[in-house]
């Protein structure tokens, strides 16, 4: 969110950010330091780690934000995800009449766009390409979807439908030589009956106590994951990239615009992202979707799900927009890792520049921060600059050499 905050802005966090790391992304977008006010919450019923709804909403906080949105004539907000917490907040500080699409996120409608049931559905009215799969309401039908894939010696993938990351899945094969991409683990089951036992445990958390449907889908491995960034107006739908992630096994970081892709799949990809993100638009959505999908290795482009808010790749757009130029796609290529295991935020610097990696502004090439998350897990996101992928990895490469610092995964 540093990324993305305007002179005069205020920004709400849920913890304190390193003052180096405000510094150095502030510093390199030419921003005054002081120019952007950062706001922490009091700790919540849940602690610091995320800003729940009686943190954003405490009495005394909402009362000094909003003394504030009026001295520093604030007038529209930018949550991360607009649920119903932040729209009750944005209404509290009277932004609500110059943010289009209020009344459709007031009224839950995020829940809509960020639903993979609903996104089964709206796929499957528009005649779109989606993975074979199912969505249950009971665990019977879930678990005999799931043991007759496992039969036929399939694989299958099972998905909270309410949750992001990769984090909410579960992949299921008969076999153990099957890598989990898109999914924390591996659970091999290699009958029917071990299917079925295994929905019986699992079905409580998946459904999370039976309050929401589960998808369960066909696993394809060795399938290539995309990601498509769209900003949505009342006026149409235009695409800020696309992206192919890089999985360990879940999301770990991009390569925008790719390495893999060809034109004509990039192009038909671009067609059916837009056309999800138009019935999006029609129901009255406004803001940036993150529409995922697959290349399997026949060739088939897939889709797999949708989410209305900033996603894993917002805040890359904002970097490149302001560092590269408008059309920065065309112009260079974007590689990056989310778990850069690092000593220090200022010895990271300190390193790049040492070795000559460090992104300098007037080549357009290097590696820069995206990212840092030292206190929490001792790791920051690279986000490596450069002409195009040979470069690219290049750089990686002479990353990965620098001694103090080792590549670390979920």
């Amino acid at each position: 969110m540093i990324w993305l905050a305007e002179p005069g802005d205020i920004l709400v966090l849920p913890q304190p950010p390193r003052p180096e790391f405000v510094r150095y992304a502030l510093t390199l977008r030419g921003l005054d330091v002081d120019s952007v006010l950062i706001m922490v919450p009091p700790a919540g019923r849940l602690g610091s780690d995320v800003l729940t709804g009686d943190r954003l909403l405490d009495g005394g906080f909402l009362a000094e934000l909003r003394a504030l949105v009026t001295k520093r004539n604030v007038d529209h907000a930018c949550p991360y995800v607009f649920d119903a917490t932040t729209a009750h907040l944005i209404r509290e500080l009277g932004l609500h009449r110059s943010m289009p699409g209020f009344g459709f996120y007031e009224a839950g409608g995020a829940d809509l766009v960020n639903s993979k049931s609903v996104f089964r559905a709206m796929a499957g009215g528009l005649g779109l390409p989606v993975t074979t799969g199912i969505v249950a309401t009971s665990r019977a039908k879930a678990q005999e979807f799931a043991a007759d894939l496992v039969a036929a010696n399939r694989c299958v993938i099972v998905k909270q439908d309410f949750h992001a990351g990769g984090y909410g899945n579960e992949i299921i094969s008969p076999r153990p030589d099957v890598q989990p991409l898109g999914a924390p683990s591996l659970r091999v089951l290699d009958s029917q009956d071990a299917v079925r036992r295994h929905f019986d445990s699992a079905w409580s958390r998946y459904s999370v106590d039976g309050r929401h449907k589960v998808i369960v889908e066909d696993y394809v491995p060795d399938s290539m994951p995309l990601g498509a960034e769209v900003r949505i107006t009342a006026e149409g739908s235009r695409l800020h990239h696309i992206g192919e992630m890089r999985m360990a096994p879940v999301f770990d970081g991009v390569v925008i615009p790719g390495a893999v892709l060809s034109e004509k799949n990039r192009a038909e990809f671009n067609d059916i992202v837009l056309r999800v993100c138009d019935s999006i638009r029609a129901l009255g959505y406004v803001g940036l979707a993150n529409i995922d999908g697959i290349l399997t290795p026949d060739g088939d482009l897939l889709l797999t799900e949708m989410n209305g808010r900033l996603g894993g790749t917002t805040h890359l757009h904002w970097i490149a927009d302001a560092l590269v130029g408008h059309d920065y796609q065309t112009e260079c290529v974007l590689m990056t890792r989310n778990h850069w295991h690092v000593s220090s935020f200022d010895d990271a610097v300190a390193r790049l520049r040492t070795s000559g990696l460090l992104f300098e502004p007037d080549a357009r090439a290097g590696v820069l921060i995206g990212c840092e998350h030292i206190q929490q897990s001792g790791v920051v996101e690279y986000c490596i600059v450069a002409k195009d992928v040979d470069a690219a990895e290049e750089i990686e490469t002479s990353l990965l050499r620098l001694p103090g610092g080792s590549l670390d995964t979920p």
